[in-house]
């Protein structure tokens, strides 16, 4: 039985684990840093991606409650647009890449 919209409709009220996403240089000619916070100490598996889609270097890392970093030397990739997605918790989330 329907008896509220809430019963039709679903709100998602699950938190961000992640606040402040920076990247920078960006555009990078070389070492990029992704700067993030998170609210609880967890894991973290990324993937660097061509703009093609194609998976060129992946990593896991430990994080923990505060401020966190992964640190990328991209010196020895081609110029050109990247993406970076890693996953938090069950939430994926893709930022783009310039590597000049």
């Amino acid at each position: 039985n329907i008896s509220s919209v809430g019963d039709v409709l679903a709100l998602n009220d699950k938190k961000n684990n992640l606040n402040k996403i920076t990247l920078y240089p960006n555009p990078t000619k070389d070492k990029l840093t992704l700067s993030f916070e998170t609210q609880k100490n967890t894991n973290t598996n990324w993937t660097l991606y061509t703009q093609t889609g194609k998976n060129v270097k992946s990593g896991k890392q430990k994080l923990i409650t505060g401020t966190n970093q992964i640190n990328l030397d991209l010196e020895k990739f081609k110029s050109g647009i990247y993406f970076i997605s890693f996953e938090i918790d069950g939430e994926t989330i893709t930022k783009q890449i310039v590597k000049q």
